[in-house]
């Protein structure tokens, strides 16, 4: 399954998003799943936790990150790791674009719930 169109994100794991973000899944597989995010500048998601690990790729831009009460920014070529049941949040200094692998590989539907 891959989603090509961009789809605006309003809610992760339940938490409403702020500012405009958006996802295209470019590949999924049986054990995990690879998104593009895209923020403009100030969106992002606020702390929550879920039961899968996520891998945070910044490709463009500036992301601050929070892990487990943790706070830094993240620019081109960085990344960070969210472990499963930690809480954490991403916010966009700059417009940004994140790839993100999460595994084990979530129900779209129902992170983005």
């Amino acid at each position: 399954m891959t989603c090509e169109e961009p789809i605006v994100v309003r809610a992760i794991e339940g938490v409403p998003t702020f500012g405009l973000i958006t996802m295209r899944m470019p590949a999924s597989g049986d054990y995990m799943l690879c998104l593009e995010l895209t923020y403009e500048a100030g969106a992002g998601a606020g702390p929550h936790a879920h039961d899968h690990e996520s891998v945070c790729y910044v490709a463009s831009g500036r992301m601050r990150a929070m892990v487990d009460g943790r706070t830094w920014e993240m620019g081109p070529g960085e990344g960070c790791i969210h472990p499963a049941g930690v809480l954490h949040a991403m916010e966009a200094v700059e417009p940004s674009v994140v790839i993100e692998v999460k595994s084990p590989r979530p129900d779209p539907d129902a992170f983005l719930g």
